[in-house]
């Protein structure tokens, strides 16, 4: 699988909410490695990355939820 079809909805078309979630993905987790290799030792994620992280994919989870729907219609 391709990162083009990952980023891609069942109609075909990009899917922003894929897109966005990556992109926090990258970002913070990149920053994050960083900021570890800068200061020489583990430091743990804060509740801010975390919550960043938690929020954009349980914001797309929604997103699937109310799209596709619950089951119980």
């Amino acid at each position: 699988m391709k990162l083009g079809q990952f980023l891609e909805d069942d109609a075909g078309e990009l899917s922003c909410m894929r897109l966005m979630c990556l992109l926090v993905d990258v970002s913070v987790l990149g920053v994050w490695i960083w900021g570890n290799i800068k200061a020489g030792h583990y430091v743990p994620l804060g509740y801010a990355e975390a919550g960043l992280l938690g929020g954009a994919h349980g914001a797309k989870a929604l997103q699937g939820r109310f799209e596709y729907g619950g089951g119980n219609q």
